[in-house]
């Protein structure tokens, strides 16, 4: 967004137009980190008062994160939007300055990945699904261990930062998670499947033939439904895009 349509949509969240955003989206639970990151925002929030936090998500521990800001006198500055869908969650995206993340669970990272590929570099703690597509200093902040100070003080950095500098950031969050599109993946998985049905490892046994051609069939059965999926998405994004533009 350019910084016109960034004021107008924070004018729409109820936002002020001078505030330092941050925001987290996912499952509101245990697994998540969550009262790790919430500690780390409040401290940052209490030491800067311009900043605000916003959550997309529900989970367990909903009540238990949202206590931590109210004992803390920072509600006013907090908003918890629920669970967000389609433009709900790109808008809430977009409305944020930093995207704030602490899973060290994570198999994929997909909110990471959702938040950069609408430019909003990121702060989180490294692990896996994170490292893959956060590289600090460039996209966002990677943090190699989970120490409070130490993320309150990036947090900082972040905010202090020129504008130029959180712009620069955001172009590469989205221009590196262009490795993780959809068709992308799928060619690439794609790749490895006509590969492994190509190869020919001359078994030694009977045995060995026989179960590498019932890999070799279950791979051209899985090789086929990947190639439907990528067809009836590349469809189904065009029909999107067509009613887009018509609309």
């Amino acid at each position: 967004l350019t910084r016109e349509e960034k004021k107008r949509l924070r004018q729409s969240q109820s936002i002020p137009a001078h505030a330092f955003v941050l925001g987290y989206a996912g499952r509101i639970a245990p697994e998540k980190n969550l009262d790790f990151l919430a500690r780390t925002v409040v401290r940052f929030m209490k030491k800067r008062p311009s900043v605000h936090f916003r959550v997309a998500g529900q989970g367990p521990s909903e009540e238990a994160v949202k206590g931590l800001f109210l004992r803390a006198g920072l509600g006013r500055r907090v908003s918890f939007l629920g669970a967000l869908r389609g433009d709900e969650l790109l808008r809430f995206y977009q409305g944020l300055d930093w995207f704030v993340f602490a899973s060290r669970s994570e198999t994929q990272g997909m909110v990471l990945c959702e938040a950069m590929a609408c430019g909003i570099p990121a702060a989180a703690l490294d692990g896996p699904g994170v490292r893959e597509v956060l590289q600090d200093g460039v996209n966002g902040c990677l943090l190699a261990r989970q120490d409070l100070d130490a993320f309150v003080s990036r947090l900082e950095q972040a905010e202090t930062s020129p504008e130029r500098k959180r712009l620069m950031m955001g172009r590469h969050a989205r221009k590196s998670i262009s490795r993780f599109a959809l068709q992308r993946c799928a060619s690439d998985a794609l790749d490895v499947y006509r590969a492994a049905l190509s190869a020919d490892p001359r078994p030694s046994s009977t045995r060995l033939v026989r179960d590498w051609l019932s890999l070799k069939a279950r791979l051209r059965a899985e090789w086929k439904m990947t190639s439907s999926l990528t067809r009836a998405v590349r469809l189904a994004l065009g029909e999107w895009i067509g009613r887009s533009l018509r609309a």
